[in-house]
């Protein structure tokens, strides 16, 4: 939770398991229905008149396809413009849905990477819940307030604010703790520790 531009704003985990910030208002208009991955399914469908195009499935395979591949895709950098690319398989939907329905795939299910590094193909790739994603969050990345090491669900308990919050502004380079939750909760400062990577307010 937070604002934009002066208007009360809102994490939001889409179907596809992206996390975006959205302005409330537009949340209320019912402008906004996904985190970019609605409109390029459209794209999609509209050259495709497949029986599966409107199922999540379906959607969860455009979303990954152009995120690897489409650079106006919102969170392009994090895949395609880091060289993270879907395998040649699964260009074709009928064999990444069949690669799905048998690997575990069901309605309540994250695709995930196991190496989150590599690509997006069959020997990297599993159906995993969403408690499951966050321990995996949980894992690769550290936050060391005043010096003491917390995991993000243990910060979560410590400042109060959710752990899907906390991990959006991590994934999104954002201060993962403002001034005033800093103020609030008596910290000097934090650093965070993700994978290789070290940055943070001191």
């Amino acid at each position: 939770n937070g604002v934009i531009d002066n208007h009360a704003a809102w994490e939001c985990l889409c179907d596809c398991g992206n996390i975006k910030t959205v302005e409330g208002r537009y949340l209320v208009r019912g402008n906004t229905i996904s985190c970019g991955c609605y409109r390029s399914e459209i794209t999609v469908k509209r050259s495709c008149t497949h029986k599966m195009s409107g199922k999540r499935l379906y959607r969860i395979w455009a979303d990954m396809t152009q995120r690897c591949k489409n650079p106006k895709m919102e969170c392009f950098k994090y895949y395609g413009g880091k060289n993270i690319r879907g395998c040649k398989e699964w260009s074709s939907f009928d064999s990444f849905m069949t690669w799905a329905l048998s690997n575990g795939y069901s309605d309540g299910l994250t695709i995930d990477r196991i190496n989150n590094n590599g690509n997006y193909e069959p020997s990297n790739c599993q159906w995993i819940t969403i408690k499951e994603q966050v321990r995996k969050q949980d894992r690769t990345i550290i936050v060391f307030v005043d010096g003491k090491e917390f995991s993000l669900s243990e910060l979560e308990e410590l400042s109060g604010i959710k752990h899907s919050t906390l991990y959006a502004r991590v994934f999104q380079k954002r201060p993962v703790l403002y001034e005033q939750e800093m103020e609030r909760l008596g910290v000097k400062g934090y650093r965070i520790k993700e994978r290789n990577k070290n940055y943070g307010k001191q």
